[in-house]
């Protein structure tokens, strides 16, 4: 199959819904916001969000592309796709249901009501949807059978012959059939018929319906001379067709352009886009036009006083002209006063006005040429602090989020950051490690170096001092380090099989035989074949070569699992474990993973932490029942997870909920599956948030999030 081919395939697709298939990429815009769709169903937004269409929770905007929580869209049996209004947005899942998020003045979002989401909820009871689009305050959808449905503001006859004013659950519109598509303008919209003719409806000023006069339709009318239509497109008081010749044609609005005919005469009837052939898809917006060719060149006419031509002049354009430096297209969404175009790579670009930080390239500045949006990329490691989190990417970068109090981002700064800040420090960083209130993170790089940053009280950081680090440092004298972890105010490594441990020591949790705080690492006796580490409030976990878990330090909750609950200031061996293959330590208890994919648990269980079914502290090690087939283990403050073979995420003890509310946070004493998430390929815990790192590299996180620390834009309860 040829490029042009598979391009054509692929442009055919996005504009023409019905093709059944798995999700294609693709980009849309709503008045002051973008959104992108990739193809594992996952929604990322950016701009403003001031009525909650961002589906974030209602940020003030965010300037960086952020996944919608909460929404995949599937990618079977049908195409996922998304749309946006002034100030709502649409997602078409792959199951046929709609789901709206935002603005609901005029019931836009179709859930009965006119109250505003700042979540996705059900567009009523539709199902069998194949394509969505929207526009203003109103809503329209397309069924399987070739039904028309619309809901939202219904002004000049917008969603058809209904009485005028909200219209709050989607209805049929009568009087059309076999429709294969839909665009929604302003004020008016478009139906393509499956015999290529083009129907409208709605306010006609300028004459955007295409039908020789200017009176507004309440009912669907023939837009006369147009037959072989393929593609329709609407903007402001604009319209567009694409015909199966690749001609395009247009009707309309002419002000500044936007019909590419030469003129600013405005035309009730379709008339030639001037120069344009082979073209295979357009895009229509306020008061500008966009067409692809077939060798993925865009060009564009009409207004461009924000910069939207891309030329880098504020010029209109009276003809198409092809936008410099742009190739390999496959989509082009344009907005009121800007462009999202997307490459064949994946990639994204943008222009124009940025007020909002709709350009998501992390400013608010215009851009009269194309400028890529911040990119994203692939997760492979995660780990979560208190109140922050951080997450090492493919090509070996780190990127933080949330609180900084105490510099635990290593940015160099003490503020918070509500969306993810890269680390210029850290380059091939391989594992990354951060517990406690007082948060420190550390980051081992493929050189077998260390690197620490954040509170450094207890000479946590290693660098053999007691400053905070804003950014991070070298941890003195360690090299060759395969495995690295961290307690809430210490510090452990491997180095070749032997265990190095720093900072606080007030519990023996150094294990050097004494309580003397080290500012420096220190090398613990009589464990020389260890693999992993890990620790907790101020006790610590080796695991060995052999399969054995060796623990030391406070022990007030059974936390080392020797069936005591005297503390030990030298290392001791777990008894009852054997064939261990990883371990993960709470607060005050720890797991462990067996080659059988059996979990073990023991500790302090206040909250139901050991997963047993009680509140009872367990002094030694019992296997979780229930729990089969896991392959990850992870534990925070007072919960813990597992993840299954099958990429289910299982969790139990503390379920932290909303912090303002009044009601006693529950908690799960046995494990519970997590249903709202899987295919997972990594998890880890913070102290009062959980993350998972699904297979397609998408970072997903829930919990407390008054700091950023869920890193989604917002600073609100997940």
């Amino acid at each position: 199959m040829t490029t042009t081919l598979l391009r054509t395939l692929l442009l055919a697709y996005l504009f023409a819904p019905l093709m059944a298939g798995a999700v294609s990429p693709m980009v849309v815009k709503g008045w002051n916001y973008s959104m992108a769709l990739r193809t594992d169903g996952q929604v990322f937004v950016w701009g403003e969000d001031t009525f909650g269409q961002l589906g974030l929770g209602r940020a003030a905007m965010a300037t960086a592309p952020q996944m919608v929580p909460g929404l995949n869209l599937g990618v079977a049996p049908s195409g996922a796709q998304i749309a946006g209004g002034d100030t709502h947005t649409l997602a078409l899942k792959s199951d046929g249901t709609v789901w709206a998020w935002g603005g609901n003045y005029a019931g836009q979002l179709g859930d009965g009501g006119t109250a505003g989401q700042s979540a996705p909820v059900r567009s009523g009871a539709l199902g069998n949807v194949v394509t969505v689009a929207a526009a203003g305050a109103r809503s329209v959808a397309v069924k399987s059978d070739g039904s028309v449905w619309v809901w939202g503001g219904n002004f000049d006859g917008h969603l058809g012959d209904f009485p005028e004013g909200a219209r709050p659950v989607p209805a049929q519109v009568a009087g059309l059939s076999d429709i294969t598509s839909v665009a929604a303008g302003y004020q008016h919209t478009l139906a393509r018929r499956r015999d290529g003719t083009v129907w409208a409806w709605g306010a006609n000023f300028a004459g955007q319906l295409g039908t020789g006069s200017r009176g507004d339709a309440t009912t669907p009318v023939r837009v006369p001379g147009l037959d072989q239509v393929t593609a329709v497109a609407a903007g402001y008081g604009h319209s567009l067709a694409l015909r199966a010749d690749r001609t395009v044609w247009a009707w309309g609005y002419n002000n500044a352009g936007q019909l590419g005919d030469g003129s600013t005469t405005n035309r009730t009837s379709a008339v030639q886009v001037s120069g344009l052939a082979d073209i295979v898809a357009i895009a229509a917006a306020y008061g500008h036009s966009f067409a692809l060719q077939s060798d993925g060149s865009l060009w564009a006419w009409g207004n461009s006083s924000d910069g939207e031509a891309g030329d880098g002049t504020f010029t209109d354009h009276l003809q198409a002209l092809k936008v410099p430096g742009i190739n390999g297209l496959i989509a082009v969404a344009p907005g009121p006063s800007r462009t999202i175009v997307l490459g064949s790579n994946g990639t994204l670009l943008g222009w124009g006005s940025n007020t909002n930080g709709e350009l998501g390239d992390g400013t608010t500045q215009a851009h009269r040429t194309p400028a890529p949006v911040t990119g994203l990329t692939t997760v492979q490691a995660l780990a979560s602090g208190q109140y922050h989190g951080a997450a090492a990417l493919a090509d070996g970068s780190v990127w933080t989020w949330g609180a900084n109090y105490a510099g635990q981002l290593g940015d160099g700064k003490a503020t918070l950051q509500s969306v993810p800040v890269a680390l210029s420090a850290l380059k091939s960083v391989t594992a990354l490690c951060s517990v406690g209130e007082f948060s420190h993170a550390m980051a081992l790089q493929a050189d077998g170096t260390v690197w620490a940053w954040g509170f450094n009280q207890h000479g946590q950081l290693g660098d053999g001092s007691t400053h905070p680090r804003y950014a991070p440092v070298a941890v003195s004298g360690l090299q060759g380090v395969s495995a690295i972890g961290a307690g809430e105010f210490h510090s452990l490594a491997v180095r070749e099989g032997t265990v190095w441990a720093w900072g606080a020591n007030g519990d023996g949790q150094l294990g050097d035989g004494t309580t003397t705080t080290r500012l420096v690492p220190t090398a613990i006796s009589g464990l020389g074949h260890a693999r992993a580490v890990a620790g907790g409030f101020s006790h610590s976990l080796a695991l060995q070569s052999d399969g054995s878990v060796w623990s030391w330090g406070a022990n007030a909750s059974g936390q080392l699992g020797d069936g005591s609950t005297a503390d030990r200031l030298v290392p001791g061996q777990v008894p009852g474990l054997a064939n261990v293959v990883a371990i993960a330590s709470g607060a005050d208890h720890a797991l462990a993973l067996q080659i059988d994919g059996s979990v073990w648990s023991w500790g302090a269980n206040y909250d139901g932490q050991v997963g047993d079914g009680s509140k009872q502290d367990r002094l030694a090690p019992a296997q979780v029942p229930d729990l089969t087939d896991i392959v990850a283990i992870a534990a925070a403050d007072s919960f813990s997870m597992a993840l299954s073979r099958q990429g289910r995420i299982w969790t139990w003890g503390a379920k932290y909920t909303d912090p303002y509310s009044a009601e006693e946070p529950p908690v799960n004493t046995s494990p519970q599956e997590m249903t709202d998430v899987d295919q997972v390929s990594a998890i880890a815990g913070g102290y009062s948030n959980s993350l998972a790192m699904r297979s397609d590299g998408t970072v997903w996180m829930r919990g407390y999030n008054h700091s950023g620390q869920v890193g989604d834009g917002t600073l609100v309860f997940r």
